[in-house]
């Protein structure tokens, strides 16, 4: 499943858009956000910056499920 086409939907937001360009200029930033949220946030930030993307959770399993949430958000790209 390929649900990249729907990142534009929050690129086309004005505070997306300062935050992305706080992560292209810094390289990093601190987000808080919703976990069902994260996937996209964080699909949509790579997609935006050159820098990779590092995803810090307190359990595996929580890494795991993140994976496999971000999956769909970045076809053809090495998660």
């Amino acid at each position: 499943m390929d649900l990249s086409k729907l990142l534009g939907l929050i690129e086309s937001q004005d505070q997306f858009r300062e935050l992305a360009a706080v992560v292209k200029a810094k390289g990093s930033a601190c987000i808080s956000a919703v976990p069902s949220a994260w996937p996209y946030l964080v699909a949509a930030l790579r997609k935006a910056s050159p820098h990779p993307a590092l995803v810090i959770t307190a359990r595996s399993e929580e890494a795991r499920r993140f994976y496999e949430q971000i999956v769909p958000w970045c076809p053809g790209v090495t998660v």
